[in-house]
């Protein structure tokens, strides 16, 4: 999300080794929880799809021991002072409830890797974590003209398509009722011959650099023939 809460970015988040879960009884959001590892053990998150600028990490714990690399280069080693049980709700002071990495240089593609190390107790543990970056957070694809829902007698010919903006290039995975269709990986998608058994709803996922991002369903209906004696023409009868 983007700082204002709503906005898709397209940043993923990844915690790894972290089974253990337990309540701080902090008012604080940031505190009120941790996670931790078996003891002894480390647990990373790793961060991927952060803009191209420098950012700052907040890393919040009451027994942090972290180190921080970004792309590869290691930024550094960080600790907070061992207090538990926590104060309701805490002063938020650097280096007793949180540390912090300060103007970290960030190349767009470079992925973030905040290792959570053991600390007084013997535990590697970590209530919160917040990220600020300077620099054009990147979006994900946004379908501005979705598939839309047809209908088609039996034999008749259908045509699907979608528009999108965002980082292009763009690819793109056709389904039916949630199904990934073979071969469909192009705006449009056409289905010569249609039977009864097309009838049901299509949707596409776009995905670019930034992420994936779904459109609604179209419907397709598939209507039968059938012939009024009377009448040298037939009349497609769609359901």
């Amino acid at each position: 999300m983007l700082p204002d809460g709503k906005t898709a970015c397209g940043v993923s988040l990844t915690a790894s080794n972290f089974p253990g879960a337990y309540g701080n009884g902090s008012t604080e959001p940031m505190y009120a929880k941790y996670i931790y590892p078996p003891e002894g053990q480390s647990g990373t998150m790793t961060l991927n799809g952060l803009p191209t600028g420098t950012c700052s990490v907040y890393a919040y714990s009451f027994d942090g021991n972290f180190t921080l690399t970004v792309g590869g280069v290691n930024e550094g080693a960080q600790t907070t002072t061992y207090n538990y049980p926590t104060i309701n709700p805490p002063p938020w002071i650097e280096g007793l409830h949180y540390a912090l990495w300060s103007d970290v240089p960030v190349t767009a593609g470079e992925s973030m890797v905040l290792t959570v190390l053991p600390g007084h107790d013997g535990y590697a543990v970590i209530s919160g974590l917040q990220i600020t970056c300077s620099g054009s957070w990147p979006t994900l694809p946004s379908i501005t003209v979705p598939p839309q829902s047809q209908a088609v007698c039996v034999g008749g010919r259908v045509t699907f398509s979608v528009a999108a903006t965002g980082a292009a290039p763009w690819s793109y995975q056709w389904t039916f009722n949630g199904t990934n269709i073979a071969g469909a990986t192009n705006s449009i998608y056409t289905i010569n011959n249609a039977q009864t058994s097309a009838a049901g709803t299509y949707a596409v996922v776009v995905t670019d650099s930034s992420g994936s991002t779904t459109s609604s369903g179209a419907t397709l209906s598939v209507g039968s023939f059938a012939v009024w004696v009377s009448e040298p023409m037939g009349i497609c009868n769609i359901p």
